[in-house]
């Protein structure tokens, strides 16, 4: 009984490591597309992150890893260089590979969370961020906020306890969101 289990699993994983495989493949070739044909940068409003460039190409969103708007700081390019701050390029980089490194993490380890495909590509000295694309909108949302917090969205109870779940396992301490009043 046990070794047909293992073996399901076995199989199971080596498809998924091919998955995988030629997921960063069409990932790089998308990546070179978006260099060769330029195309225009869309614009998801807050979906996918705030700021960046983000691009659509053969069922994989693109987003750029420059110029990302993080806990409402606007991480400037142009600040690379300063010997007293951080280096914001740098920052865009690590942020677009600990996002991808969280949605592998964070893959068969909760019961019914769907995690999309995801790797980072380096391209030409840039980073990118790909994604296979989520069945997501604007109006999806049951669980969190999309404008930093201005309005916070709590409609589902399973959602409060999937997030509790992944907050646990990405090691995040709780926060509590209060009304303030102007």
């Amino acid at each position: 009984m046990y070794s047909s289990q293992l073996q399901d699993l076995v199989t199971a994983e080596r498809q998924f490591e091919r998955l995988t495989k030629d997921f960063s493949l069409a990932c790089t070739y998308a990546v070179h597309c978006v260099f060769v044909k330029q195309p225009a940068v869309l614009d998801f409003y807050t979906l996918f992150g705030q700021g960046g460039y983000k691009y659509m190409v053969g069922g994989i969103m693109i987003r750029r890893a420059l110029g990302w708007t993080v806990c409402g700081n606007y991480l400037d390019p142009k600040q690379n260089h300063s010997q007293s701050g951080p280096n914001t390029v740098e920052i865009n980089r690590k942020i677009a590979g600990l996002d991808a490194r969280n949605l592998s993490l964070l893959r068969n380890r909760i019961q019914d969370l769907v995690v999309p495909l995801s790797c980072t590509v380096d391209y030409l000295g840039l980073r990118f961020e790909c994604l296979s694309i989520p069945p997501i909108s604007l109006n999806t949302l049951v669980y969190g906020s999309d404008n930093e917090g201005l309005i916070v969205v709590n409609e589902n109870e399973a959602a409060h306890q999937m997030a509790v779940k992944i907050a646990s396992l990405l090691n995040l301490k709780p926060h509590f969101v209060r009304e303030q009043t102007t």
